[in-house]
């Protein structure tokens, strides 16, 4: 009896061992199948994350193709309008008189750049794998529905916005002193930055410790982009805005930590602002959407905005005398929006700048009379009724995933060079 308990026994704890090991073998397969499937599955979702990136990003980038190509036909349509003016103009007497310049059209404030114009240009171009078309709907001929864990990437969408660099405020002050163009440039920095609610940006110091008022920031900005190392100074005359001083420009760099000098050159991009003494970041959270670097030099200002603060800027750039008491009217913004719209059609159409000057004499603001003639004199040397620099912002999304593209691009002859008939020179290009 002995004997056969102890090997029953004996086959009983063998059993419970050979248990034991099979269960922690199972869970040990168990855990590394797991985990080889979470591998799996985070592998396939960073390479999808990836592919809808890359998909994202071209899509941006076409954006701000197919930008170029509307900008590129609003380029020749406004090259036929000047071509048609010269020939007016060559009429002299009372027929130029008459038809003092030919509207432009603004199809590139008409077109929405964004996918449905692609698919609608391109018919076909915009249907998608799995019998899925751009708007996410089936295909009718292409037969019966693909199940949602077989389809292929989303094709996604884009859309860009185009903005007009030459209506904004260009604070490359190196225009030639003749012809106006400087002192109405300065005339319009000293007009965006002229209301009273934003003196507490210039009574802050920068992170360097200087501290300018307006008229001082102005100089700054002369003397960044100057050939000279001398500091400017404002004279308040039109013909000759600035004078050299005796002080040094570069004492204002001296400043800092990492000690610098004045460039002595054209900006590059509107980021470079910040290098400028006294120039921070609440000067550009407040003025950035209005500043521009990228117009050529002696580049004028399109008269033409649609932003009522725009234009109250232009017209108390062409007031005589510039402090009138309309101004103070906090209706007047709204009324010479509405005026200048019932000129334009709506936006549709460019005015000239004697045609603003008319619409301001309308309104009962006294305007200088060089605005109101057709020949270019100095006063009227500031401003245009077209323009060659455009800013384009692209965004591409595919899924979850969304990318931004910024260009900016030229058409202006003396700075596009052989690419002024193409689709435009790019000035700048970034990605985020």
């Amino acid at each position: 009896m002995t004997t056969f308990h102890l090997g029953r026994g004996g086959r009983s704890r063998e059993r419970g061992a050979a248990l034991l090991v099979v269960i922690v073998a199972v869970a040990l397969v168990t855990a590394l199948a797991m985990d080889l499937a979470y591998q799996a599955r985070v592998g396939l979702q960073i390479a999808a994350n990836g592919r809808d990136e890359l998909l994202a990003l071209s899509q941006a980038r076409g954006a701000v193709n197919l930008s170029r190509l509307v900008l590129h036909f609003q380029s020749q349509l406004d090259a036929q309008a000047s071509a048609v003016s010269g020939a007016m103009g060559q009429l002299g007497g009372a027929a130029a008189a008459a038809m003092p310049g030919v509207p432009r059209i603004q199809v590139w404030k008409l077109v929405p750049v964004d996918s449905h114009l692609a698919s609608s240009l391109f018919p076909g171009g915009g249907s998608g794998r799995s019998g899925r078309t751009a708007e996410g709907g089936r295909d009718r001929e292409a037969g019966p529905e693909v199940p949602p864990d077989r389809r292929g990437p989303a094709l996604g969408g884009f859309s860009a916005t185009i903005d007009d660099e030459d209506r904004k405020v260009n604070v490359q002050l190196d225009a030639l002193a003749q012809g106006g163009l400087l002192a109405g440039q300065l005339a319009s920095f000293m007009t965006l930055v002229a209301d009273r609610h934003w003196d507490p940006l210039f009574e802050r110091e920068d992170a360097n410790g200087v501290k300018l008022n307006r008229n001082e920031l102005a100089a700054a900005l002369k003397d960044w982009v100057d050939d000279d190392t001398q500091q400017s100074a404002l004279t308040g005359l039109a013909d000759r805005p600035f004078e050299r001083s005796f002080g040094d420009e570069n004492y204002l760099y001296d400043r800092g930590p990492d000690r610098y000098k004045a460039k002595n050159a054209r900006f590059d991009s509107l980021e470079e602002l910040f290098m400028v003494a006294g120039f921070s970041d609440l000067h550009m959270a407040a003025f950035g959407e209005r500043l521009t670097v990228y117009p050529a030099r002696g580049s004028q200002m399109n008269v033409n905005a649609d932003d009522p603060a725009e234009l109250v800027r232009n017209a108390r750039i062409m007031a005589d005398p510039p402090i009138q008491p309309i101004f103070s009217d906090p209706t007047f913004p709204d009324r010479l929006l509405a005026a200048v719209k019932l000129v334009r059609v709506g936006g549709l159409l460019t005015m000239t700048p004697q045609q603003f000057a008319g619409v301001l004499g309308a309104l009962g603001v006294g305007v200088h009379s060089d605005y109101g003639t057709t020949k270019n004199t100095d006063r009227r040397g500031a401003f245009t009724d077209r323009s060659y620099v455009f800013r384009i912002r692209g965004q591409g999304s595919a899924g979850a995933v969304v990318k931004n593209v910024e260009a900016v691009v030229t058409f202006e002859p003396s700075q596009a060079r052989e690419d002024a008939t193409d689709l435009g020179r790019l000035l700048h290009w970034r990605e985020e």
